[in-house]
This record gives C-alpha cells, sequence and structure tokens, in this order.
C-alpha cells in the first residue's frame, strides 16, 4: 500500500492518483522490479517499484524519483515506451509530453488537442525497429483522435514559464476529426488557458486481446465482441457476451480496464472495489456446468476480518469466473486506475483510488486463509 505525497499548496490536502501503469519490464517472467508509474492531479508523476512490497529479498529502491511533470494540470494518462526509457503523460492542459525516465526530463511537447488526452498508444509496428517510439496515437476529449510521428513532424521550441527553452513542441502528423460525436457540439473553456474548444463527447473505453474486444459502457456494463466481428458483416447477438456484477452498477463508460495474459480482466469499479473477470471461461448458459463451492462464509464476517487486519480480499460472486477484490479502497471510492505486472507470487494487480491510495494485489493463499480462519472464529 502506498499513499501518494500531499499537495504543495496544502500539507492536509492529499494527492489522488489517477492513472497508472507498468513498464514493459514489469511484465517479464521474473522482473528485477516492478516501476508503476502514477499520474496524480496536482500534475506529477511517480515511480513506484511495487516488487519488494511482495518479496522482502527484491532489491528496495532508496527513493521513488518523482517530478512535476505540470505545475497547472492534472495528469489523465500515461504510456511507457517499449524500451521503458520514456514515458508519454496526457494532461489537462491538453498537451502531451514525452519524459526521460532517467533524468525526469521533458524531452518533447505534442500540441494540438483542444481536450484532454484520455488514451496514448504507441504503435506496435515500430517497436525495435529505428522507429521505435516515434510513433504513437491519441484520443481526447475533444473527440478527434491524433497521429504523431517524431521523425516527420514539423517543429518548433516551446518556451517555459521562466522564458528559457522548455523542450521541442511537435504537431501531429494526422487528425481525425469528429472521431465521436454525440449530440450538438457545445462550447466549454478551458481551465486557465482561456481556449475555447468543441466538445463532441468520447466513446466509451475499450481493450482488446487477441480475440476479443472489451468495452465498458454506461450501467456498468462490459460487452465482449469477437474481433472476427469486424472482418464479417454481420454480428449474431449470440457472439455478444456481457460482463456484469452489481458491484459495477455506479461505473460509468470510462471506468478503467486492464488486462493479462488475455484471461484475466480488471474493471475498476466506482464503489471502491475492483472486479476481476476470468474471460477465458465460457458464459453461454448451455455451456456452464453447475460451479463447485467449498463451504460459505459469512462475507460481512470476512469483511470485518479483513478490516481489523487492514488488508483487502477476494470475495467470491455469484457470476461464474469472477471474484470482486475488496477491502482495499475505501468504501464508494472511485477506483481510477488498474495495471497488471508479473511478480514472484504470478500476476500482481495495482489499483490507484480517489482514497488516494495505491493497493498491490496478488495471489496469497496464507493470508486469504488467515482472514478465512479469523471469520470463523
Amino acid at each position: 500500500m502506498f499513499s501518494p505525497p500531499s499537495s504543495p499548496a496544502d500539507d492536509e490536502i492529499l494527492s489522488h492518483p489517477v492513472c497508472a501503469t507498468y513498464s514493459y519490464s514489469s511484465r517479464a517472467v521474473n522482473p528485477s522490479a516492478q516501476w508503476l508509474a502514477v499520474g496524480d492531479d496536482e500534475g506529477r508523476i511517480t515511480l513506484l517499484n511495487t516488487l519488494p512490497w511482495q518479496d522482502i529479498s527484491a532489491e528496495h529502491t532508496s527513493s521513488n524519483p518523482q517530478w512535476q511533470a505540470s505545475s497547472t494540470s492534472a495528469v489523465f494518462e500515461l504510456a511507457w515506451r517499449f524500451d521503458d526509457r520514456s514515458i508519454l503523460s496526457g494532461a489537462s492542459d491538453f498537451s502531451i509530453r514525452s519524459w526521460d525516465t532517467e533524468y525526469q526530463k521533458c524531452t518533447a511537447m505534442f500540441q494540438g488537442h483542444r481536450g484532454s488526452p484520455r488514451t496514448i498508444v504507441y504503435d506496435p509496428t515500430t517497436n525495435g525497429d529505428g522507429g521505435c517510439g516515434m510513433v504513437f496515437a491519441s484520443a481526447a476529449r475533444d473527440g478527434t483522435i491524433r497521429i504523431w510521428d517524431a521523425r516527420t513532424s514539423s517543429r518548433h521550441v516551446v518556451v517555459g514559464d521562466d522564458g528559457e527553452e522548455d523542450c521541442i513542441g511537435i504537431r501531429p502528423v494526422l487528425t481525425i476529426d469528429a472521431a465521436h460525436s454525440a449530440g450538438p457540439a457545445s462550447t466549454a473553456t478551458s481551465s486557465g488557458k482561456g481556449r475555447k474548444f468543441t466538445r463532441n463527447g468520447a466513446a466509451s473505453v475499450i481493450i482488446a486481446s487477441s480475440t476479443s474486444l472489451y468495452a465498458s459502457c454506461t450501467g456498468g456494463k462490459i460487452y465482449s465482441l469477437p474481433l472476427s466481428t469486424f472482418l464479417d458483416s454481420h454480428l449474431n447477438p449470440s457472439e455478444v457476451q456481457t460482463l456484469y456484477d452489481p458491484v459495477q452498477c455506479q461505473n460509468t463508460l470510462f471506468s478503467r480496464m486492464a488486462l493479462f495474459d488475455d484471461r484475466f480482466l480488471a474493471v475498476a469499479c466506482n464503489t471502491g472495489n475492483v472486479a476481476l473477470w476470468d474471460v477465458s471461461i465460457s458464459r453461454d448458459p448451455k455451456e456452464q456446468s453447475a460451479p463447485v463451492r467449498g463451504p460459505e462464509i459469512d462475507s460481512e464476517e470476512e469483511t470485518r476480518a479483513a478490516q481489523s487486519m487492514d488488508m483487502g480480499f477476494a470475495k467470491r460472486s455469484q457470476q461464474p469466473g469472477m471474484a470482486i477484490l475488496a477491502e482495499g479502497h475505501a468504501k464508494n471510492a472511485e477506483v481510477n486506475a488498474v495495471a497488471w505486472a508479473n511478480g514472484p507470487n504470478g500476476p500482481t494487480l495495482s489499483s490507484c483510488g480517489d482514497d488516494a491510495m495505491i493497493r498491490t494485489w496478488h495471489a496469497d493463499r496464507v493470508a486469504r486463509d488467515g482472514i478465512t480462519q479469523a471469520a470463523q472464529e
């Protein structure tokens, strides 16, 4: 468990983590470190090594690198480059910045959006060649998708608040206007910048595995569609599966998701919980067999036991192949981000919430049995 530092303006106000993502090396089979990049509402980026939280033999770093990515805006999105030497950040001042992770220095600013960038994705086809980390796409709340290529884009010098040269400014090579439009456009003003832009609405959060696409929608439902759908002219209703549990009832279409090994789908919930789905299990009623369950324990007793031990735990669900990661965050706190890594105990999940807490989850049978035993006493 980790709590971000307080606001520079007021020590009584905790900074809220808004986004988080693990480095590529953290997803290796036996990582030497698990570097989790966290962006907060004070405009800072913090790198946390979460491996020592699970393995006492892991090397502890002397400090967690942290720097001010923006002095006037929150960091909404982070994306590691394939070699982990650079991170892209999207902020509420509408800009995207590239950061050297070793020296925490801004190397480029990508300007063009008129709304907050909420999704940044590197082009996987340039991984390993001369274009590694040079091409990426971004989607923002201005309803546009923009493509950036640092090799060919026009450049200009960005001057910082101190009047000195800050970094190189880069413009997009392609813009898809009104990629998503929901009703009449409205005019809004950017905080602190005095600029006006047209808001066209935004699409739901979507992630894809090698075989399926998952989309979060209003009402807390997650829809799973086979990727083969996009090669056919028709979609049969039976091919669309719905992943829903009441713990997701407060979710919006902006709820974050993270997928591990094309199997485990973590869904951040506005109830302070994380929904964990095994998407490899068929949810066709004709193919499902009666679940084999162990002795039932009063979940309220388990909850009280976990609270007394200050531990989160996995609760049973009536949905097949689904568990609820509970008691990690405050009740009804919005979980803003979830991210996967590998660890000594297998898959490791980190979650960040509006309760200003960052939690790390991993399989620990001994600890889980301890909660069950305490609940039975």
